[in-house]
């Protein structure tokens, strides 16, 4: 008898905003999605008026830089998008912090080195998940004790 996997795969647009997302668990598409709808869920979206009117751009926090981190990255110089995002959490955790973040917040963070920010965080953090390297807890995500020996064995060479 033939094995058969099923592969889910979710596709959303909401304005300029595009989600894609595919796995073989439907658990982890409907994560996705649900973080996807958090992160846009302020805002409002209203019916077109007969003559629009100038629409005014978002203002968008820049990059967050801090000194600590940026120490720590030029160190460990990670490569991938996984061990960036990585490796700001365990510098969180080594900084005291236990709430957790959201994934923009590591997108600034990065983007705070001057390195380009990894396009795909959340589903960088839902695949580290599946590995035990991060867990999800209220929309904030931290490191496990498995992804702080990743980070000491891989990347603090």
């Amino acid at each position: 008898m033939e094995n058969i996997e099923k592969r889910y795969t979710l596709y959303l647009k909401i304005g300029d905003d595009e989600l894609s997302v595919s796995g073989e668990e439907a658990g982890y598409i409907r994560e996705m999605l649900e973080e996807f709808k958090y992160l846009h869920s302020g805002k409002v979206r209203v019916a077109p008026s007969a003559e629009p009117g100038p629409r005014a751009k978002k203002a968008r926090p820049g990059a967050v830089a801090e000194a600590g981190f940026a120490e720590l990255y030029k160190k460990a110089r990670p490569r991938k998008g996984l061990d960036k995002a990585l490796l700001y959490l365990y510098y969180l955790r080594q900084k005291g912090e236990t709430r957790g973040v959201r994934p923009r917040e590591i997108a600034r963070a990065i983007a705070g080195t001057g390195e380009k920010a990894p396009k795909a965080i959340s589903t960088s953090l839902g695949y580290m998940k599946r590995l035990g390297l991060v867990s999800m807890k209220d929309r904030f995500w931290s490191i496990t004790s498995k992804g702080v020996d990743r980070v000491e064995k891989k990347l603090m060479r």
